[in-house]
């Protein structure tokens, strides 16, 4: 492993520029820190570029079998100061691994649609809403993710932590256009459900056991009006408190969950 000392060197310079979108964007890359994301990456389809260790945990003698398994993996790795390491991560207790890998593309295409369970996601802003939806996905046997520009980035490290690593494990398509995935979802017989307030049925009383496509929108605005017109139901969660709306990720894991109960019986 090639060490490096030096604020000023290409790699570290490079790894600080991930954590903006626009770089990401740029090199089709991403990068996660702390061994249970790592492992993820390792054990996932995700082409590695590098992996990079703090002096800290390379000297631990209980890594040393673990950083002895790297040297059958094809990338750069790199030993760094841990006063580097801990200006390439926004984690409060960083734990001294972490992996640069490229980015994955999923075509949309209509392989997209042999299975039965969609979500799609309109501008959802916040990353921890984000990779905790993408999580509950991923738990409740989702087949696939739609996210529209408006969305934040899901290589974003903070939807990555809130993910736990549930971003490797789904396919997940960037939109250009909704309008299209819906028409195509209604072509497919594939059935459109949005949230929407104003809603008369209740998210308990509708049935999802055929194959369907579920629209979460954004934290202020929820679903679009534009997008609404384009659904074949709009369904509302139940609230007998004061609250007028619930958080997005926890509306999405009660929609979720409620199609995951009704397809287990």
């Amino acid at each position: 492993m090639k060490r490096i000392e030096s604020l000023q060197n290409s790699v570290i310079k490079e790894l600080k520029s991930l954590h903006n979108k626009k770089y990401r964007d740029e090199t089709r890359s991403f990068f996660v820190e702390g061994s249970r994301l790592v492992n993820e990456v390792l054990e996932s389809q995700f082409k590695l570029k590098k992996i990079v260790v703090s002096d800290k945990f390379y000297n631990n003698m209980q890594n040393a079998d673990y950083i002895n398994t790297f040297k059958d993996i094809s990338c750069e790795k790199y030993i760094i100061t841990d006063k580097l390491y801990k200006q390439l991560t926004d984690t409060t207790s960083p734990q001294g691994i972490l992996v640069e890998a490229e980015q994955k593309f999923f075509e949309y295409s209509d392989t997209i649609f042999e299975g039965s369970f969609f979500l799609i996601l309109e501008d959802v802003q916040d990353p921890g809403n984000m990779g905790t939806i993408i999580r509950t996905a991923d738990a409740a046997g989702v087949n696939a993710i739609f996210v529209t520009e408006g969305c934040v980035d899901i290589y974003n490290p903070k939807v990555l932590r809130a993910s736990m690593g549930s971003v490797l494990h789904l396919p997940i398509i960037e939109l250009s256009d909704l309008s299209e995935l819906l028409a195509d979802c209604k072509m497919a017989r594939i059935k459109i459900f949005a949230t929407n307030l104003k809603a008369k049925k209740s998210c308990y009383e509708a049935s999802y056991e055929n194959k369907l496509a579920l629209i979460i929108g954004n934290e202020a605005n929820g679903v679009c009006e534009s997008t609404l017109n384009m659904v074949d139901e709009t369904i509302i969660i139940p609230m007998s408190g004061r609250a007028e709306s619930l958080n997005a990720a926890a509306a999405a894991s009660i929609l979720i969950y409620e199609v995951f109960r009704q397809r287990i019986k």
